[in-house]
């Protein structure tokens, strides 16, 4: 029984590992003018770090259960060490995959909906000054959006734009003054 949780255990952790190492390179954000899919999006901004976490207390749980079996050198102590290094690779891809949020985060603000599609704002926070540090709009007319990058024009993010829709129209607004408006 416990070596079945223990190969399920680790099993699982790679799976994470692997998933989050691919969102870092398809839900990050892209260039200007490219596309994005949403829900990876959100899973690599909202959840990298966590999932980070959560692999690290894997690895040292199964790694506390192992340890005494090695030090015996019980029947399949061997094997099932080597399943632990799998399990710390998972988190080393798990932390590599996370490594760029601890530079700049990612947070949605606003959404709202225009004819054929639907237009979020959020904020690309880095260090002030930094040209990472900017607005972004995300307009979706399915799963997949077009990312627009907009500076902030206050640089400080205060105060934070709003999001509104004018006619057909989406505008983004910081104070009363348009940064952006979305085509017709």
């Amino acid at each position: 029984m416990l070596r079945n949780w223990f190969t399920l255990t680790i099993v699982s952790s790679v799976i994470i590992g692997l998933f989050w190492g691919a969102l870092r390179i398809y839900g990050a954000l892209p260039a200007e003018g490219a596309q994005v899919a949403y829900p990876l999006l959100l899973a690599y901004y909202y959840g990298a770090l966590p999932v980070s976490i959560l692999l690290l207390v894997i690895v040292i749980s199964v790694a506390f259960w192992w340890l005494p079996l090695a030090m015996v050198r019980r029947p399949g102590w061997l094997m099932q060490g080597a399943q632990i290094v799998l399990s710390a690779a998972a988190f080393g891809l798990s932390v590599w995959s996370a490594a760029p949020l601890t530079r700049v985060i990612y947070r949605d603000v606003a959404e709202v909906a225009v004819p054929g599609a639907s237009v979020r704002l959020g904020v690309s926070a880095a260090a002030p000054g930094s040209p990472e540090s900017r607005y972004v709009v995300l307009v979706c007319p399915g799963l997949l959006c077009r990312v627009t990058y907009v500076a902030d024009p206050t640089t400080k993010f205060e105060p934070l734009a709003t999001l509104g829709v004018e006619g057909n129209v989406a505008v983004v607004r910081v104070d009363d003054r348009v940064v952006w408006r979305s085509a017709p």
